[in-house]
């Protein structure tokens, strides 16, 4: 039906109408307010010795009150930046702002009133910067402290291994395996007898929690330590009376326990932080602290001048932030002081100019071109087999086509090509996103044909759009106005309501409305310096995720199905759920300011881009399942290349080891699926059920028939010779068996009868040898995680693990190809495939292990013995793994042709219970080994500057 042009002009001038009154509308509500400081910016210090460039920095305002904020604001391309400060027990990092790196930062109230110093270093071009602010006394001064006098002392032993279990077992714990360092502080204070924190202390008030009624008394000593750290606990304060002065002594004692390097190569930082100025409690009038350190050298102190000072202690005034360093070895003590003392506790800021940069190549030219070479070889295999894995018949249809583009651009604007900032990124990100389910449905619509369900993809993209739109109308509602939000609820019901036969006419209407209310109320929000929280960003990612598994999996099946979007969405939320676990603590769920929103926004877009990414694996698995029903499988390129993929994907740490890994994989593969077998295989009829069996009832015949040929050969002589059997006779009986054991009657020669797929499809052949896979390999993995210390150690762990089951799955899928002609010669190839893999990283640990300063790892490195050990530990596994899959494939070709195992593997046979007994030998050897060898398969160590993350408060 043909519309006149005069309705359609009436339609769009009533919408804009509509439009316009809602822009006004919303525009002249209040702007959210958002407080911020009017005070003079400080002036800016630039350091002209880090660049000759500097940076321009500011500090808003010039003076604080202790307790407040500061906003800190550096030139820095793209806006990313670290600040240090000695008034700051923690780096910040800077969030971009137009074309600043800004962020809020929160003094402690214990800060005393001074002038400190602010460094900052983009990220980007390393450009450092400087600048100043002055910490002020609140109005009506500081309350005068309470207490008299108060001696703290605080002794830093380095201890061996033996005396801090020792001292553990004491305490019925066991310490973790670097600790070194043993902190001892005694306080000791005098109040007068009247004093009330005298009576508080006399009535228990120190019982539950001495160590915080110490500190906010008496300061805190706080030890800064590289890796495990045991805090500073004190027991319960001692009173005792002087009968001279009628005062009271205070005595307090605690112990702490921390790592600081290793032998030779010494490192103690040690902060005091006074405590706050409250007159509630009873601060000391005056505070002597002395540090000493025994065995080790005063290497620098700042932020106060020392009242005594010598070799291996230092007596300061501890009403001043206090940071002091001690070391014995010369080699990462003068960096990692010159840091320390100047606030930068990771070295992220202050740099060595004489240290090698962890991240430039020291390598010949050569070599670091073949390294680059062999970086580009591995992405251009990967890249090769994914395309692969897609099909030619993928590629010829044009929307495909439209959906690589779009990969493209969006891997382009990530990669940042092009000169963008970062709000540019992340807005063209987002945008990209949101486009990601309007194509991805009308691709699958074009495909299968329109959904069953609401009837069309134009009324199912509008639901979404107006589920959307109710998300940001509710955010926004909650911003600006005080309109209640759950008339964002009416909207997401209006939206969800038109999916009814008879309301679908309406879900364009009732899209328009709720997403344009929500877009107009987010610019509102926007331009009060506010944003949406990461409640609203989590609902909008679910809603887009559902939609994309709804449109991606139909076109996986080859049909639409409303279960799938139902189960889809049921396991969205324990996903989500676990996303947001990293961001509840930092930002607030309901609403995001200007500095918070390019952080907010990076989690929210990798957040997505990992659910894509899931999201593709599980259609590559489906399509690879669909795949898998017919035999003609085994021969499929896409089938070969999407198996080949998910071995790549168990590299997910970057380096030389991976890349060199995923080459070595691709040609294992190759090498693996190729040869005799596999000709033979393609020239070879399919195998029902029914003719496997007859195969291997002829193959179980032939074995007997050339079993009692051997048996009559060796006796036939002897028995001939005392007449027990004439000439004729074994004659007869000769040529009867050899031609049994000849037959080769049937589709193929009996003989293979256990090198085929068994009539079953590829897709079932490859679950269970994935499934046997991983069952066998289960213990040495379980062993091996046993022994991690952090997620990142684990996570390798399971990587690793990953190439045992994903290499019996490509011996399952394509069985009648791998090379050998029986189970257990098909197994042997596979674990002479699985070893060539695993090789390189245990070839490129003994070279680290033999090569690399010790000095540069966080934790020790093992010795090239340990790493021996760890590598025929793994190959062990292997070898469990490969010949118990080929035992296990042997039975179940026997029993899928209704026959027993013992036909062709007797325990009567020394020959026969070979492999077997091979396999539980080696099974049981690396148990034991493991079990003995404690560290021996535990991950090498990552280098101490670039494993430890920011501090954050």
């Amino acid at each position: 039906m043909r519309i006149p042009r005069a309705r359609l002009l009436i339609v769009a001038a009533v919408v804009a109408m509509i439009v316009t009154a809602g822009a006004v509308a919303v525009f002249r509500l209040p702007l959210p307010q958002v407080t911020e400081s009017a005070e003079p910016e400080a002036e800016a210090v630039p350091d002209s010795e880090a660049s000759p460039d500097p940076l321009v920095m500011d500090v808003r305002p010039a003076k604080v009150v202790q307790g407040s904020e500061i906003t800190v604001s550096a030139e820095c391309r793209q806006g990313m930046a670290t600040v240090v400060s000695q008034a700051l027990s923690y780096s910040i990092s800077l969030g971009e702002s137009g074309r600043l790196a800004t962020g809020t930062i929160e003094l402690d109230s214990s800060v005393p009133p001074g002038v400190y110093e602010v460094r900052a270093k983009c990220a980007v071009d390393g450009r450092t910067g400087r600048a100043t602010f002055e910490v002020v006394p609140p109005k009506g001064g500081i309350p005068p402290a309470r207490g008299l006098s108060a001696v703290t002392r605080v002794t830093v032993t380095t201890l061996s291994r033996g005396a801090v279990q020792e001292e553990f077992r004491a305490r019925s714990e066991e310490p973790e395996s670097d600790i070194n360092v043993r902190i001892a502080v005694t306080h000791e204070w005098r109040l007068r007898a009247d004093d009330p924190d005298v009576t508080l202390l006399r009535t228990g008030a120190a019982l539950t929690e001495p160590t915080d009624f110490v500190a906010e008394r008496l300061g805190e000593v706080d030890p800064f330590s590289d890796g495990a750290y045991y805090p500073i606990e004190f027991d319960m304060p001692v009173l005792r009376s002087d009968p001279d002065s009628g005062q009271v002594v205070v005595t307090a004692t605690g112990v702490g326990y921390s790592e600081s390097g290793w032998e030779g190569d010494r490192i103690f930082r040690l902060t005091f932080w006074p405590p706050t100025p409250d007159g509630e409690v009873s601060r000391p009038a005056t505070h002597d602290v002395t540090v000493t350190a025994p065995g080790l050298t005063l290497t620098g102190v700042t932020g106060v001048t020392p009242t005594a000072l010598d070799r291996e202690s230092l007596r300061f005034d501890g009403t001043r932030i206090a940071r002091a360093v001690f070391g014995d070895g010369p080699s990462s003590s003068g960096y990692l002081a010159a840091a320390y003392l100047a606030g930068d506790l990771l070295g992220d800021v202050i740099t060595d100019p004489d240290r090698p940069d962890l991240y430039a190549s020291s390598l010949p030219w050569p070599v670091d071109a073949a390294t680059g070479l062999l970086s580009f070889l591995a992405l251009l295999i990967v890249a090769w087999t994914f395309a692969r894995s897609l099909g030619a018949a993928w590629w010829r249809r044009w929307d495909n086509r439209f959906l690589m583009i779009w990969a493209v651009v969006l891997y382009a604007v990530l990669l940042q090509i092009w000169d963008l900032s970062l709000e540019s990124v992340l807005f063209l990100s987002l945008l990209l996103l949101g486009c990601l389910p309007a194509l991805v449905l009308t691709m699958a619509a074009r495909r299968i044909g329109p959904p069953p369900w609401p009837g069309s993809t134009f009324t199912l993209l509008s639901i979404a759009a107006g589920l959307a739109g109710a998300v940001l109308t509710g955010s926004g509602l909650l911003l600006v106005t005080p309109v209640p939000w759950w008339v964002a609820v009416v909207l997401a019901v209006a939206a969800g309501a038109t999916a009814l036969r008879r309301l679908r006419p309406y879900a364009p209407a009732v899209a328009a409305v709720s997403l344009g209310a929500g877009v107009l109320l987010t610019a509102r929000a926007a331009q009060g310096g506010l944003a949406p929280g990461y409640v609203a960003l989590a609902m909008l990612a679910g809603l887009e995720v559902v939609v994309l598994v709804f449109g991606g999996l139909s076109v996986a099946t080859g049909r639409w199905s409303t279960r799938t979007l139902l189960w889809s969405a049921a396991a969205l939320i324990p996903l989500l759920g676990v996303s947001l676990t990293g961001v509840r603590s930092t930002f607030s769920p309901d609403r995001t300011t200007s500095e918070q929103l390019p952080s907010l926004l990076e989690w929210y877009v990798s957040s997505v881009l990992l659910l894509h990414f899931a999201l593709l694996v599980v259609m590559l698995v489906l399509r690879l399942r669909r795949l898998g029903q017919v035999p003609a499988a085994v021969f499929l390129g896409e089938a070969y290349a999407t198996m080949t993929l998910a071995l790549f994907l168990s590299q997910v740490t970057p380096g030389f080891a991976s890349d060199l890994t995923i080459v070595i994989m691709w040609g294992a593969v190759l090498w693996l699926l190729s040869g005799s077998s596999s000709r033979r295989a393609k020239n070879e009829p399919d195998i029902t059920p029914e003719q496997h069996r007859s195969l291997v009832r002829a193959l179980v015949g032939r074995r007997f028939a050339r079993l009692a040929l051997t048996d009559l050969l060796r006796q036939g002589r002897s028995r001939i010779a005392t007449g027990e059997m004439s000439l004729a006779v074994f004659e007869k009986q000769r040529r009867t068996l050899l031609r049994a054991s000849d037959d080769v009657t049937g589709p193929i020669d009996s003989d293979l009868a256990l090198a085929t797929a068994a009539g079953r499809t590829p897709w079932e052949a490859a679950v269970i040898a994935f499934g046997t896979g991983l069952v066998l390999s289960v213990p040495f993995t379980t062993a091996r995680a046993i022994q991690t210390n952090s997620g990142e150690e684990l996570l390798s762990v399971l990587a690793t693990a990953a190439i045992a089951p994903l290499m019996c799955a490509i011996f399952g899928f394509f069985y009648p190809r791998v090379r050998g002609d029986q189970p257990l010669s098909k197994s042997l190839f596979l674990l002479l495939a699985a070893v060539v893999v695993t090789l390189p990283t245990h070839l490129y640990s003994l070279v680290i292990t033999l090569t690399a300063d010790p000095a540069a790892f966080s934790t020790p490195l093992p010795t090239p013995v340990e790493v021996v050990i760890g590598a025929l530990l793994s190959m062990g596994n292997l070898a469990v793994v490969c010949l118990g899959l080929g035992l296990f494939w042997e039975w179940r070709l026997l029993r899928l042709a209704d026959e027993p195992w013992g036909r062709v593997r007797s325990v009567r046979s020394a020959r026969a219970v070979a492999a077997p007994l091979t396999a539980v030998v080696i099974a049981a050897g690396t148990a034991v080994t493991t079990a003995l060898v404690n560290n021996a398969i535990a991950p090498l160590p990552t280098i101490s500057e670039t494993a430890q993350p920011t501090r954050q408060p």
